[in-house]
């Protein structure tokens, strides 16, 4: 089956052959000696061009407006997160004396409730953060970005040295 199809699945495999997945993990690794690896995506030929199209275009803009064009990009991006993460085993280590009686640690897990953290920015200051909670969207509109930028709130732009 895995010759036939390298993409098969093991649940796959498991129901062909009314065994469990636990089994037909086994059977794959240990005695086949196959392990999973990630493939790449292949690009089309009409991908490969539409990307050289546009980075063209781009260089062709950047020749012509220079510092003008890159101040005029705004990205941005969005990510769940934790109301709060608990530190790390690494984080919480201490020094204690041989004698001295083990710490307390309570087994702490990181907030079940997450929000989505949307943010934009350009090369110098955040632009937008919001965040929304569990079963909410975000909604974007196109806005041309005010000249000056209002600063993200707790928000300090990198000192970028110019060349």
């Amino acid at each position: 089956m895995i010759v036939a199809n390298r993409r098969v699945k093991q649940k796959d495999i498991a129901n062909a052959l009314d065994i469990s997945k636990e089994r037909v993990h086994h059977i794959i690794t240990v005695h086949l000696g196959y392990r999973k690896v990630s493939v790449p995506g292949q690009l089309t030929v009409e991908m490969k061009a539409q990307r050289k199209t546009i980075c063209t275009q781009l260089l062709e803009r950047f020749t012509h407006d220079g510092e003008r064009f890159l101040r005029s990009i705004i990205t941005g991006d969005e990510s769940w997160v934790h109301h709060y993460d608990p530190e790390s085993k690494m984080q919480s280590m201490q020094y204690r004396h041989k004698n001295s009686p083990a710490p307390k640690k309570f087994k702490v897990v990181a907030s079940a409730r997450k929000v989505l953290l949307t943010i934009f920015w350009d090369m110098e200051v955040g632009r937008l953060m919001e965040l929304h909670g569990e079963g909410t969207t975000s909604t974007t509109t196109k806005a041309k970005p005010s000249e000056g930028g209002e600063k993200v709130d707790g928000y300090e732009p990198p000192v970028l040295d110019t060349v």
